[in-house]
């Protein structure tokens, strides 16, 4: 059997190793707050606009199905908050430096569970130690879809001068992009690419 001072010596280092975790655990919450102005940080500074950003997003209508619509802050900042939030339901923090990417699986969610409704962006930027606020804009999403291909030619910039040139297809509903046809698969002949047969790009 085990004897009183073993029962105490590992009481003990129990107690210890669970406040030590709870000590952590606090550390670990309020080091996220700090890079989240939206939590117990208050924004110094506020702004009666939202920032300038691209490509320009505030107060569109969008299709449920179109592929995350990402941006960039245009304003100088060393990092930046985003909050998402959605009419229904859906609230998503994004931060980084000046860019915004969503996830797919997060934007999907966002944008199915608000058809026909809106989500609301409020940005906040951060140079040194103080947080600016910017005025929060809408995103409307119509319950309406998009057709989810676009196909296009795709040549390279100076066309008077070419070498591969193709057909291509992009998914509107993600980032995927894939080629019909190029010339190099028919010897770097003409394809007629700027006028589709019957306007059928298959």
């Amino acid at each position: 059997m085990m004897d009183n001072t073993r029962k105490r010596k590992i009481v003990r280092n129990f107690v210890i190793g669970y406040l030590l975790l709870q000590v952590l655990v606090i550390v670990l919450y309020l080091g996220f707050w700090a890079v989240h102005p939206g939590g117990f940080v208050v924004a110094e500074n506020e702004r009666m606009s939202p920032p300038p950003m691209f490509p320009d997003y505030q107060g569109v209508t969008i299709p449920y199905n179109i592929a995350p619509l990402n941006f960039r802050i245009d304003v100088p900042a060393e990092k930046c908050y985003a909050k998402i939030e959605g009419s229904e339901q859906g609230v998503f923090e994004y931060y980084g430096t000046n860019t915004i990417c969503f996830k797919s699986k997060d934007w999907e969610q966002l944008t199915r569970a608000n058809k026909g409704k809106a989500f609301f962006v409020t940005i906040a930027t951060k140079i040194g130690d103080e947080w600016t606020k910017w005025a929060p804009f809408s995103v409307y999403i119509s319950d309406q879809a998009i057709d989810s291909h676009l196909v296009y030619r795709l040549i390279e910039p100076g066309y008077e001068k070419w070498h591969i040139v193709g057909i291509y297809q992009r998914n509107l509903e993600s980032f995927d992009e894939q080629p019909i046809i190029r010339n190099d698969m028919t010897g770097y002949n003409c394809m007629n690419c700027h006028s589709f047969c019957m306007g059928d790009p298959g």
